[in-house]
Formats: C-alpha cells, structure tokens, sequence
C-alpha cells in the first residue's frame, strides 16, 4: 500500500534531515507509541533505531495473527546532494515490511517534506485489511514526527 504525506516545516533541508535522524525524534516517537524498549544511534548521515514490541501491546485484530514479540530495525540515511532521508525497515516475527523516503524542496524560509511509503502486510486473506489499518497508524505517526522536527529545529 503506497502512502504519501506531505508536510511544509520551517528550517533547511540540511536541519530538518538532522532533525530526523536525532535521538530526540526517537525518544519522542517511542514516548509516543508507548514502546518501552529501544536504542538509537546517530553516525554521520545515517542512524539506527531498534525497537521490541510485545505482541501483547498490539491491536488485537493483529496480534493474533503473531506467536512471538516483534523487533523491529529502522535505518535511515541522509543524502545532502539529493535532500532526502531513506528509511528501510527489518521486521522479525511479523510478516510486515515498510520503507519510505522523506524528499525536502526549499521554499525560502520554509521546506516542503514529502513523503512517499511503501507498506506491506503478508497475512493471505486479512493483508490489504490490516495495511489499511497500519496506513492510518502510519500516517499519524507521520504527523507527529514533523511536529517533533519542528519543535528540534525551533530548539536548535
């Protein structure tokens, strides 16, 4: 399921990319989604972020479909020459795979940030439903990840 998102942010292309890549932005997004367990680090123009979700903490239309706790690995790199931050996910015990890519426009003291994602949910007969019920988490996810850069970037 394609998703797309577009957002315009006050800051450069080069704040808003460290910005997402912080460890400031993880911490919140964890806070956010009530996730306990996780570590994140920065290196350069790429970061990492591992997270555990007990499969308990899951809606229970998904959570059934699962027999043991999901880990889940999300790299991301920053491109300064393009304006982008790719992300790739690694999802272990759950048949669930998303990546998606940030790409920043200048527009004078603003820049436009869309974002294009590719989610998918392996599950025969119930996949397009619970994509279409991830899509919404994603996109509020989203959301409330460009107010967090906003608020780094206000910060800084």
């Amino acid at each position: 399921m394609q998703i797309s998102h577009s957002v315009d942010v006050a800051g450069t292309p080069i704040q808003i990319a460290a910005a997402l890549l912080s460890e400031e932005l993880a911490a919140a997004r964890a806070r956010a989604l009530g996730i306990e367990s996780y570590s994140h680090a920065v290196s350069g123009t790429s970061a990492k972020t591992q997270v555990s979700v007990p499969s308990s903490a899951l809606p229970a239309q998904v959570g059934r479909f699962l027999t043991s706790d999901i880990a889940v690995t999300i790299n991301a790199v920053a491109d300064a020459v393009a304006d982008t931050v790719r992300y790739s996910t690694d999802v272990k015990g759950a048949p669930v795979s998303l990546a998606w890519v940030v790409q920043m426009t200048p527009r004078g003291e603003v820049t436009t940030c869309d974002v294009t994602a590719d989610l998918k949910v392996s599950i025969p007969l119930f996949g397009a439903k619970i994509e279409a019920m991830a899509a919404e988490q994603v996109e509020k996810v989203l959301a409330s990840d460009f107010a967090i850069v906003s608020e780094v970037i206000a910060r800084a």
